[in-house]
């Protein structure tokens, strides 16, 4: 028996789901998550500190959790935060009218379209802002092809510092099936490689890696889809959205 902190974001506390459901049971397994977008109680420090297992996602920016990773007697393991946000060149601002709350800030920016704030801002009726929306071509979003470079370079330095092959899965996926709800919010597939990767990592007990194999059919991530501007599925060639969807 023993207690796994799940240390980050909501990508942290997916795969916390996960472990909970599928591997906690039968190894007796205490879990727990903690996020670190935000300042960590003392009882929060003390559980990471306390903590057998850290797994912690590892992103590019630092985070305000406030912990002094020195104090950690547990065996750490890294995941790394996977994004998909070149297919939604627009987001990263937060709708003009939303009232932020702690728990809610990632989520607004990462469902905005700063294209559509700014239709909003300057007044223009729904459907009007709409209708200039669909006739964005893809020469309209500028530097999609960079964009995507470096998103990818990001993700494979994440990689390189954890072991992990997202880069590669999401560039053998992305074109042919949804990979990602939202820019930080993966689809099954995806959400599933990320925990029997960190199964693997950890040297879970093969009968519960395969557990997941066959019984993970929940990405543990809000029902909420992002959808992709027809012209930036055009520009990359995702054969999984029709010319028509809206």
């Amino acid at each position: 028996m023993s207690s796994v902190v799940f240390l980050g974001n909501c990508q942290a506390q997916a795969v916390s789901h996960a472990y909970s459901r599928f591997v906690a049971p039968a190894r007796g397994d205490r879990v727990d998550y903690v996020p670190s977008y935000r300042e960590t109680t003392p009882e929060q420090k003390q559980l990471v500190a306390e903590a057998d297992i850290v797994v912690e996602l590892l992103m590019d920016f630092e985070q305000p959790s406030g912990l002094d990773n020195s104090q950690l007697r547990g065996k750490r393991y890294f995941i790394p935060l996977v994004s998909g946000g070149w297919l939604w060149p627009n987001h990263g601002t937060p709708h003009p009218h939303s009232q932020a709350k702690r728990f809610h800030v990632g989520q607004m920016i990462d469902c905005a379209d700063a294209f559509l704030n700014k239709m909003i801002i300057e007044g223009v009726q729904p459907e009007k802002a709409a209708d200039r929306y669909m006739e964005l071509r893809p020469s309209d979003f500028r530097g999609l092809d960079r964009r995507y470079e470096i998103m990818m370079e990001k993700q494979r330095q994440r990689d390189d510092a954890t072991g992990y092959r997202t880069a590669d899965f999401i560039e053998a996926h992305f074109r042919e099936e949804s990979t990602f709800l939202t820019p930080f919010h993966p689809t099954l597939p995806l959400a599933r490689y990320v925990v029997l990767s960190l199964l693997q990592d950890m040297g879970i007990e093969t009968e519960h890696i395969a557990r997941v194999e066959r019984f993970m059919g929940d990405s543990f991530y809000p029902r909420l889809e992002v959808p992709i501007h027809p012209a930036v599925a055009e520009h990359f060639g995702l054969s999984f959205i029709a010319p028509n969807k809206r």
